[in-house]
């Protein structure tokens, strides 16, 4: 499956990339242009602390996309970090130093600058082990690890010593999960080293960790049915890609879908279920598709087209080929070499060589371009691959040799491995077997040399012993021979003894094996029985998966259906909220009333505070649940904007980054309404200026606490008559008890509101 060699080390780039640091997943996240402009606002009035240096590294954030690609403008980025770095060491705050130093050795490595990438994230680590920050320090390691790229022994042995001092420390600071993060990261590595054993070895332990804590992971049984597959293991591998699938759609985690699903197609493919293969690849491109991952697209279209190739439709594989490409954008390089090969290997089955060799031609050139020397080394065999399987044997090895005279320079003992195992393929293939032996027993020398040196030199004592022990035979069997010469003579006397002797036990020989001959015929006969009955069960299983797989394909549509027609649901009730916030503005335009005017503004503001909730369920993928952060943001701003007065009161946001259910924030957004109209009209009269605190937290068990406080002039005549017969203050007192919670008022520096209520 050579097209699945190219499927393996893209799907690997891509996963060491967008995992390139456990802090990055953490803190690292892209934001929207209104999120960047509230915090450019917060930055402004901020005071020189902590909060200002968090507030700079929001906002210096080297963010990635699912594809990879950088969506931040890094020069913007380093300004910003280099301030929160500068603040930092100012009011001596290890902390965001450390944060900063890790943002940016990130820039560094994005501009190519490893060793400036290198520096100030070991200062950062020597920095977190003095202030005792073990957890900081092991993500630093972490960070370290994922500077050292490429295939040679030097980087891998780099970043497994890394990712090694990472695993300790994560294991010293109490996170279990985060150690188990890093042994499934040093196995994949590994993987790619083609130290598949290790590798094995190093997720089951990783995966043991998941299960003594009662959590699965995706990425574990992923890459296990990944290394499994390569160990030739094939129901183990099967297993795990399907654990690996069964827990994705369980926590509707699409990010990972397309490659568990080309993990599997190939998996079936190597187990000769065609069917089963084109379908996971089909699901594996649709999700390539959606997600927008050209090269993963173009490498899953590859993949088809192979399985059209395996069942002798070479025809067919050439139109779907045509097809696909002019669907697909094929913009990156990669997607680009990847079609070029295909063509390569859909005109070498239909043997139209010369076609063939021209995208081959094609290929040279794109790797040739190529500054990196691993992609060259590899871009080389695999045209002495496609040449040795037109039977070019000349250019086959013109091209093995270039690939290993790269690989001198680069050092990899996984490419050597491979070469050799090339060169191997092709002096067979030619009836140079001599040199085909050497080059087998080169590849097996190289297989597992990485860790095995110890184990390599006790084979090679062992081979001393059995080269020693193997001529001290050779002697033995010379003197032996001596002596049999010598004894010649005298055994002439007895040849034609022998002869008879050797007549009569031949036929006894005859005997025997005619015997075992009918004794073995009938065991094959029950043999062939007991496996004429496991085929008709390996069928009832294989027609139960399949009704299976359909069954949750059904379900799947049902459930896009059933999502569309909420969100579209959601859609109309904001449009006729809309529609009723037209209908009370143009009302309002008759009015002369301030009274009227005024009432007629505040159910304004309660409908827009509705109809957001219906917004952002439309948009959102979640069609149950709001985002209480950002959407009590958005009301506040709303309302900020409507009276007109951004001077008057600054908002100080303490909200906690959950969800709740649509009847639950409904009321709470209408409650805050309430609230902030207050503030906004009474608590700071004359001119004066203030601020507003809202606070939403989870406090116990079930039990959240909404509080709206300023420090404004508050209420001159008590709490007890606190709009005793304002319609604001009863919808809050009836709101509250509609979350089944109780609405409590302060009137100390400021007016206070205070709902505890319980989920």
């Amino acid at each position: 499956m050579c097209i699945f060699l190219k499927y393996f080390c893209s799907v690997l780039a891509f996963t060491l990339l967008t995992s390139a640091l456990t802090i990055q997943a953490q803190t690292f996240k892209i934001h929207t242009p209104f999120q960047e402009d509230s915090l450019r606002t917060v930055l402004r009035r901020s005071e020189p602390d902590t909060n200002k240096i968090n507030t700079l590294l929001e906002l210096g954030n080297p963010a990635m996309n699912i594809t990879g690609k950088v969506v931040t403008d890094l020069d913007t980025a380093y300004k910003y970090i280099k301030q929160a770095e500068a603040l930092s060491k100012l009011i001596q705050f290890p902390k965001g130093e450390i944060l900063a130093s890790f943002r940016l050795g990130y820039i560094f490595l994005q501009r190519g600058e490893e060793e400036a990438s290198r520096a100030v994230v070991q200062r950062a680590i020597d920095l977190s082990g003095k202030n005792s920050y073990v957890r900081l320090e092991a993500q630093g390691w972490h960070f370290l690890g994922d500077s050292y790229n490429g295939l040679d022994d030097k980087n891998f042995f780099e970043k497994i010593r890394c990712f090694y001092q990472s695993v300790q420390l994560f294991e010293k600071s109490g996170d279990m999960l985060g150690a188990a993060d890093m042994i499934a990261q040093i196995a994949e590595i590994e993987n790619m080293k083609g130290l598949n054993t290790a590798a094995k070895g190093n997720l089951l332990h990783a995966l043991e960790i998941y299960r003594s804590l009662g959590k699965e992971s995706q990425y574990i049984n992923q890459v296990l049915s990944r290394v499994e597959r390569f160990l030739e293991n094939y129901t183990e591998a099967l297993d795990y890609g399907l654990s690996s699938l069964r827990i994705a759609l369980k926590n509707r985690d699409s990010t990972n879908l397309s490659f568990i699903h080309l993990g599997l197609g190939v998996i079936y493919a190597d187990l000769r279920l065609e069917s089963e293969a084109l379908k996971h690849y089909e699901e594996g491109l649709w999700y390539s598709r959606k997600q927008k991952i050209d090269y993963l697209a173009a490498n899953a279209v590859a993949l088809i087209s192979q399985s059209f190739i395996r069942a002798h439709k070479p025809y067919q594989a050439l139109d779907y080929l045509k097809k696909m490409e002019r669907e697909l954008s094929n913009s990156d390089e990669g997607s680009k070499r990847q079609f070029i090969e295909a063509y390569a290997e859909c005109y070498t089955a239909l043997k139209r060589f010369e076609l063939a060799e021209k995208f081959i031609i094609q290929l040279i050139d794109f790797w040739e371009s190529d500054p990196d020397q691993s992609v060259r080394m590899f871009g080389h065999q695999t045209a002495g691959r496609l040449y040795a399987n037109m039977k070019m044997y000349e250019k086959s090895r013109v091209h093995l040799e270039k690939a290993i005279a790269l690989n001198a320079k680069i050092r990899s003992s996984y490419a050597a491995q491979h070469q050799q195992l090339s060169l191997f393929k092709l002096d067979s293939a030619r009836g140079k077997y001599v040199s085909a032996i050497a080059h087998y027993q080169n590849y097996k020398n190289l297989t597992d040399s990485i860790y095995n040196e110890k184990l390599s030199n006790q084979i090679a004592d062992l081979q001393i012993k059995h080269e020693t022990a193997e001529k001290e035979q050779r002697i033995d069997l010379l003197m032996k021979e001596n002596l049999i010469q010598q004894s010649i003579l005298s055994e002439q006397n007895f040849r034609q003894y022998v002869g008879v002797t050797g007549l009569v036990l031949l036929l006894c020989l005859l005997a025997i094996t005619f015997s075992r001959f009918q004794i073995k015929k009938r065991g094959n006969a029950l043999l062939q029985e007991k496996q004429n009955e496991i085929n008709q069960k390996n069928e009832s299983l294989q027609n139960i998966l399949l009704e299976k797989e359909n069954l949750l394909g059904q379900q799947r549509v049902l459930l896009e259906e059933k999502e569309w027609l909420l969100k579209e649901n959601h859609h109309r009730v904001k449009n006729n909220l809309q529609i009723v916030m037209s209908l009370l503005n143009s009302q309002a335009a008759y009015l002369q009333d301030e009274q009227a005017l005024s009432a007629i503004q505040n159910s304004q503001h309660r409908v827009y505070a509705i109809s957001l909730i219906h917004q952002r369920l439309y948009k959102s993928n979640h069609v149950a649940t709001i985002e209480m952060s950002s959407y009590l943001r958005e009301i506040v701003d709303y309302l900020t904007e409507c009276f007109n007065e951004p001077q008057k009161a600054r908002f100080d946001l303490d909200i906690a980054p959950f969800e709740l259910d649509v009847s639950v924030a409904v009321p709470l957004g209408l409650i805050i309404n309430e609230a902030i109209t207050n503030c906004l009209k009474y608590a700071f009269p004359d001119g004066r200026t203030g601020i507003v605190t809202i606070k939403l937290c989870h406090t116990v068990e079930k039990k959240y606490q909404l509080t709206i406080a300023d420090n404004g002039v508050g209420v001159g005549q008590g709490v007890d008559n606190i709009g005793k017969h304002s319609l604001g203050m009863s919808l809050m007192n009836g709101l509250a008890k509609q979350l089944g919670g109780e609405l409590q008022i302060e009137n100390r520096n400021g007016l206070s509101v205070n709902v505890v209520f319980r989920m």
